[in-house]
């Protein structure tokens, strides 16, 4: 399973790139080079794609996008978090994931900034990462989660989308 963890999370992380995994002797998968929501099909299939909302969210702080299903049983293991394509530790992304999604679901999260302003050296194995302005990538992963979750809950209520926005944006600041 440790290996089958490593496989997807490297084959989401670089879609642009063939990926075969085979186990003795018989292909377990044989992945094209492809576009990130044709890699997200391949890996989970139609019915999570199907659950998959899409984000994506700029800010001083960089770029923020990705993937996520709210799923209860799911929980916080199965977040995997990305600065600049590498997989990576990060608490300050936990968190945000954490406050935005209730603390369950699958997540695909990829943080696109600056390599100078995130300090890699942070654990032997560089998995884990800090940023030089942790609450500003805080608030941009935040932000671009709880957008895609008022917008939906604004079509589910008929709610025009700006108001739920705003009115999600207000409840969460209160909290």
């Amino acid at each position: 399973s440790h290996i089958m963890g490593v496989f997807t999370t490297f084959a989401v992380a670089f879609p642009e790139y063939g990926w075969s995994l085979r186990c003795d002797g018989r292909a377990l998968f044989e992945l094209a080079a492809c576009s990130f929501r044709d890699r997200l099909l391949a890996l989970y299939g139609q019915d999570v794609m199907a659950e998959l909302e899409h984000f994506d969210g700029e800010g001083l702080s960089g770029r923020v996008w990705g993937s996520f299903r709210q799923d209860r049983a799911a929980g916080r293991r199965s977040y995997r978090l990305f600065v600049n394509r590498r997989p990576v530790r990060s608490a300050s992304l936990y968190r945000a994931a954490q406050a935005a999604l209730g603390g369950a679901g699958m997540l695909l999260l990829f943080v696109e900034i600056a390599p100078e302003v995130v300090d890699i050296n942070v654990h032997p194995a560089k998995r884990e990462v800090r940023f030089r302005d942790e609450e500003g990538v805080y608030d941009l992963a935040f932000s671009a989660l709880t957008r895609v979750l008022a917008r939906d809950r604004a079509r589910g209520a008929g709610v025009a989308e700006d108001e739920a926005v705003t009115e999600t944006t207000r409840v969460l600041c209160e909290k």
